[in-house]
Parts: C-alpha cells; sequence; structure tokens
C-alpha cells in the first residue's frame, strides 16, 4: 500500500474529498478527467472523494489547480470543526476570516487585490487606534 493509505483518515479528510467531489461534479468533470490531469488513476480520485485516501499537500495543490479553485476552497466549510488557531499572538481565525479569504481569491484583478489589502489594512489600523484610544 502506498503512504497516504497507510495513515489513518480523519473526518477532516471526508470534508476535503467531499469538496473535491463537489468542486469537480460542478464543473462537468468525470473522475477520469480529473484523475489525466492529475497523472493517476480514476481509482485514486475516488478513493480521495471518500475520504477513503488521505491527499497529500503536494496533490492537494495539484487538485486545486485542476479545478480553478484556491487552496483554501476545500477548507472553508471545515473551519467550525477545526481548533481555533492564533494569528500573530492577537485574534482567532473565524469563519468570517475564511469569507473574506474565499471572496478574495475569486478576485482576478491584482490591481484591485492590492486596493482591497490596503484598505483593510487600514481600517484595522484605525481599529487599532480608536482601541489605544479608548484604554487611556
Amino acid at each position: 500500500m502506498g503512504g497516504d493509505a497507510t495513515k489513518k483518515v480523519t473526518p477532516l479528510d471526508a470534508i476535503v474529498g467531499e469538496r473535491v467531489r463537489q468542486q469537480r461534479v460542478s464543473l462537468g468533470l468525470s473522475q477520469g478527467a480529473l484523475a489525466e490531469k492529475l497523472g493517476v488513476a480514476f481509482q485514486q480520485v475516488q478513493k480521495y472523494e471518500k475520504g477513503t485516501n488521505r491527499i497529500s499537500a503536494s496533490r492537494l495543490h495539484g487538485i486545486a489547480e485542476a479545478l480553478g479553485v484556491p487552496v483554501t476552497y476545500f477548507f472553508d466549510d471545515a473551519a467550525a470543526t477545526a481548533a481555533p488557531r492564533d494569528i500573530e499572538g492577537t485574534d482567532q481565525l473565524t469563519f468570517g476570516g475564511m469569507q473574506l479569504n474565499r471572496a478574495f481569491f475569486r478576485i482576478h484583478d491584482n490591481h484591485l487585490r492590492c486596493h482591497l489589502v490596503d484598505l483593510v489594512q487600514s481600517i484595522a489600523d484605525a481599529a487599532d487606534e480608536d482601541g489605544a484610544s479608548s484604554t487611556r
């Protein structure tokens, strides 16, 4: 058996597999067509989608490219089941943050993306200043 199949499969693996299936179906791709893009047998795609085999990071990256979505797409709905993570020692990653990230990656205009980053940073800076002045 390969390395992917020997590791214990988790509920998150099943969620990711289901997201792969949903996106593949929404694009009208067969398991065989996706397998061909990835250079694997369709049975391997079937195992990924059922969650019976774990998907490595490099394979997930390839799947994301083949399906035209960011890697984060496969984890968006799983945010509620994952443990909150500390970001730079401040706030926890929230579902709102995941939604913002997903929407951001749907914007293909890099110029607009840069403006949005500047806007969000300005808002965060202003919120920091407001918070600092209210505690004085």
